[in-house]
């Protein structure tokens, strides 16, 4: 079965690409480095905050949340092109 994806779709998962490509991919070695030293592997706060305030900047945050608590209220639809199966 084939779907056809809406342009608005498409565009909102190359973005989601492009976020992941420029600003989480250049975080990796750090989060890696810090588990191959028996630290736990996640973010820092200062590496975390700024990728907060990208995303809010780009209309990536909240995407399935309500309008009125200030998400994007994105149909199943468009988050199945975003979100990673898992």
């Amino acid at each position: 079965m084939s779907v056809d994806t809406p342009e608005e779709h498409r565009m909102l998962q190359e973005l989601v690409a492009r976020f992941v490509d420029e600003q989480l991919m250049p975080l990796e070695p750090h989060v890696i480095a810090r588990e191959v030293a028996g630290e736990h592997p996640r973010l820092t706060e200062a590496e975390e905050a700024p990728l907060l305030g990208k995303c809010r900047e780009l209309g990536l945050w909240g995407l399935d949340a309500p309008e009125e608590f200030g998400g994007a209220n994105l149909p199943a639809v468009a988050l199945m092109a975003v979100i990673p199966p898992g």
